[in-house]
């Protein structure tokens, strides 16, 4: 089994006729919180992701929705990954890991036999002052190379997902600094799944130091940073819906990952 990344995208009109039917479909746990949400958007977002997570899990291991059982993984503290925090679901001792994002008029969710973190996105960075202050120089360089603002807005939006779907791989969210870690961008210009590259100044007891390699540190890199490339890679594809331009990305450790984008019409 490969990893999938199911995407839906939000109907609204159809999620207000169906909304009743669609609560009554969720597990518990994804109710409880689907209703917690009084924005009537943000609660068909949490309702629309949980329906895809069940559709998802049940795909990835070809069996029927009705077979899912998410109180029994509750039950026997299954669920979350006891090293790295990482979600699962557990079917005949087999685990299927996954995560969660949605941006704009999408959902995404990402199922893989190992930990994986994904990340979607349509958002500008207006001047880019998000860039100025949460990203690197060798970020900052690959967004803005030449001054083509259209592509610059798609390049920060490769660059948010990379760094978003790293830190949600490695189940430690936003505790890791952005600046702190960069992507080999030679590579993912050339359309590649390109490694994360740590800094070394920027370790900290969030981040565990990777083997130092001798080779594939990215050209574009000045050479007197002390760099390191793990194993974590990531494979970015863009998108556009209703006239916005979205990135979605996946990272995963040791493989590179592949996109095997499953459209999803109905929920």
């Amino acid at each position: 089994m490969r990893e999938q990344i199911y995407l839906y995208k939000l109907d609204i009109e159809t999620m207000k006729r169906e909304e009743p039917r669609l609560l009554g479909l969720l597990p518990k746990w994804r109710y409880d919180k689907a209703i917690k949400y009084k924005i009537q958007r943000v609660r068909y977002e949490s309702i629309g992701a949980g329906r895809l997570l069940d559709i998802g899990i049940a795909g990835f291991f070809g069996i029927n929705e009705g077979g899912l059982d998410w109180s029994r993984q509750k039950i026997r503290g299954l669920g979350k990954d006891e090293n790295k925090g990482n979600f699962y679901y557990e079917h005949e001792g087999v685990r299927a890991y996954y995560n969660i994002s949605h941006s704009g008029d999408y959902v995404a969710v990402a199922v893989a036999l190992k930990p994986c973190g994904i990340d979607i996105e349509f958002k500008d960075d207006k001047d880019f002052k998000i860039s100025q202050r949460m990203f690197n120089k060798e970020d900052q360089c690959y967004i803005c190379p030449d001054g083509d603002s259209l592509e610059a807005q798609d390049r920060f939006r490769d660059v948010w997902t990379i760094k978003e779907s790293y830190v949600k791989c490695l189940g430690k969210g936003l505790s890791i600094p952005l600046k702190s870690f960069t992507s080999d961008y030679d590579v993912l210009r050339q359309g590649g799944a390109p490694a994360i590259l740590v800094k070394t100044d920027g370790f900290n007891d969030n981040i565990k130091k990777p083997e130092a390699s001798d080779s594939g540190v990215n050209k574009g890199i000045q050479e007197s940073l002390d760099i390191i490339r793990t194993d974590f890679h990531t494979r970015t594809m863009r998108l556009n819906c209703n006239d916005k331009d979205y990135s979605l990305t996946l990272c995963m450790e040791k493989d590179e990952p592949k996109i095997n984008l499953i459209r999803i019409e109905k929920l």
